[in-house]
């Protein structure tokens, strides 16, 4: 069965995403500007995270990157701020040659054990557009910004 969710943005982007798990959750609608999709932990059993500790959390899902675009996994604020728990290696870099399942390393920076659970919101799924870069190298060149002068 596809399921299609609309995402607003300034530009549309066709973003395919495959459930691997019949237990994933699907990103919900964005309603604002200020926030990526959120992804949660596709679980069979809830996880604690010791203090310092740090787990690769399964989400269920994949996803198509399209050409020009990347994803890149962040940490969620009020993860972050109430239970100092975040995404390890934010922003985590998802280039549209990715095919595997989406996963995210979560860190206990705190104190105290944190434990998430089957659907709990662990990150959040930035797509932003890429520019093409065409890369000049060259033995000598001069800076022509007048600020660096």
């Amino acid at each position: 069965m596809t399921e299609t969710r609309t995402v607003l943005g300034k530009r549309p982007v066709q973003l395919r995403m495959r459930r691997l798990s019949p237990s994933a959750t699907l990103p919900d609608e964005v309603v604002d500007f200020s926030r990526g999709l959120t992804l949660c932990a596709d679980l069979g059993h809830p996880l604690r995270l010791s203090p310092t500790q740090t787990e690769l959390v399964t989400t269920g899902l994949s996803v198509a990157i399209p050409t020009g675009y990347s994803g890149m996994i962040l940490s969620r604020k009020g993860l972050s701020q109430k239970h100092s728990v975040s995404v390890l290696d934010a922003p985590t870099l998802i280039s549209p040659t990715f095919t595997g399942e989406v996963r995210v390393v979560l860190h206990n920076h705190g104190r105290k054990p944190f434990t998430v659970y089957h659907g709990a919101e662990i990150a959040q799924l930035l797509v932003v557009p890429i520019p093409e870069i065409n890369l000049f190298l060259e033995d000598d060149y001069h800076v022509h910004d007048p600020d660096m002068q």
